[in-house]
């Protein structure tokens, strides 16, 4: 960590480095703070810092810990106190305590924190996800696996990483004093001022929200609400989505602006939101627009969804792909049910929802048959029979304890009717993507396949009957036989 550690130094002291006239009490605390650095004392430097001081300089710190490889436990468990987590140790369920009485215990648990991190870092981790997805245009729908399938792994992964770790009292500690820092007066005071920090800033919440890039916004308050709902931050978080266009601005964003809007009343939606210009809105306007939102996360929702789709083995905690397809459909869906309802105050056409150039089978040909679909689930089926049985209680419930509803559940066996997986993970999610004439279409594909279904369920019915002897006419259109009964009113009771 030693160049790590100058490279922090030159960031952090900054003028001091280049004037010669520094402050030699400034320079003796630096030369502290790079021995800590350099010892792996990380913990005991951000704890003690974060206790006295709330200067924005300490992000640079935060995101320089944060992004250290040895450090993985303690971001971890920031990213779940974040969300609203309690952590324990593994050996009881208490609250987690914020208290100072703890410093005492730093000489003890540094080397215990070194030996563990020692050990996780011995065993053979899985293969990095954090990579592209493969050149060829072919996929398959274990790959294209559905935005409800999506959110259920990411839950999972979420739940299996946070297994590996046996969060001790020092990085409960510590990871909680990060989350309860002051970002917001941080935010405010970097945005706007300097890119470097504004980037390390952006960076560093993107840790914070590893975990909370669900598909279903927050119901509930997490000790990040308060950025979710401070304009200025929101604002500045939305000036960097459009100087940027980086996938972790825009992750960030998604994540915080959905959440907000969960609380927005429709009548300071349109007030705040909907007007052309905040310079001709009214008093207190934002200038993030709903309709700047709708082109700007549409574009990007095309890229996840049809151009480079993401793929089920990018869905991890530290994949920004993966996160982005969750956190863009949940606040483009939040976006899209305000435009149903808000049909006086329109903030967009309706072909701003549309996606371009979306080439794919039309026709019959778009259904699956279904014998093929059957064969295909049983497959399905015999495969996964084993993961299901464990995983079943994971799968089931999101973070809020809500199970996942019928409607869901029949969206996802819906996906499997239709031959491109592509075309059916945006039907399922984002279904406003297709102008309304083209889903017409494929509905209409969808009931002559189960016609044709039902027809030839018929048929083969009427041969067993025939080569049975049975009389064919006492038979259903689908197939089932008919009943003669006799309801006598003076016997029904």
């Amino acid at each position: 960590t030693s160049a790590s550690s100058t490279n922090l130094y030159s960031t952090t002291s900054g003028s001091m480095t280049t004037n010669p006239n520094a402050n030699v009490k400034k320079d003796v605390l630096l030369e502290a703070t790079l021995q800590n650095l350099q010892n792996g004392q990380e913990y005991r430097l951000l704890s003690n810092l974060l206790a006295h001081t709330k200067s924005p300089q300490l992000v640079l710190l935060i995101h320089y810990v944060l992004s250290q490889p040895q450090n993985e436990k303690l971001k971890v468990a920031v990213a779940l106190i974040a969300r609203g987590d309690i952590l324990d140790d593994g050996k009881n369920n208490n609250n987690l305590e914020t208290t100072n009485n703890t410093m005492n215990e730093w000489d003890d648990l540094d080397d215990t924190d070194r030996e563990d991190d020692d050990l996780e870092d011995s065993t053979p981790m899985a293969p990095s996800t954090n990579k592209k997805p493969r050149a060829s245009t072919q996929y398959t729908r274990q790959d294209l696996l559905t935005l409800v399938k999506l959110d259920k792994l990411y839950h999972e992964r979420i739940h299996q990483t946070s297994k590996r770790f046996s969060f001790d009292l020092a990085t409960r500690t510590v990871a909680a004093k990060i989350v309860q820092a002051p970002w917001v007066e941080w935010g405010l005071q970097i945005f706007g001022k300097d890119d470097r920090e504004e980037e390390r800033y952006l960076e560093a919440v993107g840790v914070l929200l590893q975990a909370s890039s669900a598909l279903r916004p927050k119901t509930r308050l997490s000790p990040l609400s308060k950025l979710a709902f401070n304009k200025s931050i929101l604002e500045g978080l939305w000036r960097c989505v459009q100087q940027q266009r980086s996938i972790l601005a825009l992750t960030v964003f998604a994540d915080l602006f959905s959440h907000y809007l969960v609380a927005l009343s429709d009548q300071d939606f349109v007030r705040l939101h909907c007007n052309s210009t905040a310079t001709h809105g009214p008093p207190g306007a934002s200038t993030v627009k709903a309709s700047d939102l709708v082109t700007c996360y549409g574009t990007v929702l095309h890229e996840v969804y049809w151009t480079k789709p993401v793929v089920s083995s990018e869905i991890e905690m530290d994949n920004l792909r993966g996160r982005l397809i969750l956190s863009g459909t949940k606040l483009w869906n939040s976006l899209y049910e305000r435009w149903n309802r808000l049909v006086k105050s329109s903030f967009c056409e309706e072909d701003a929802w549309w996606f371009p150039h979306l080439t794919t089978k039309e026709g019959d040909k778009a259904v699956v048959p279904a014998r093929e679909r059957d064969y295909a689930m049983n497959e399905d089926e015999d495969i996964s029979d084993d993961d299901d049985d464990e995983e079943d209680d994971d799968m089931d419930v999101d973070t809020d304890g809500n199970q996942v509803s019928t409607a869901e559940a029949e969206s996802d066996a819906l996906a499997d009717s239709f031959r491109d997986p592509k075309m059916a993970r945006i039907l399922t999610s984002i279904p406003q993507a297709l102008p309304f004439n083209r889903r017409v279409k494929l509905f209409h594909s969808l009931l002559n396949a189960d016609k044709q279904k039902t027809v030839q369920a018929a048929a083969s019915r009427r041969a067993l009957m025939a080569m049975g002897g049975d009389d064919d006419g006492m038979m259903w259109f689908d197939g089932s036989v008919r009943e003669q009964i006799k309801i006598r009113r003076a016997q029904l009771y």
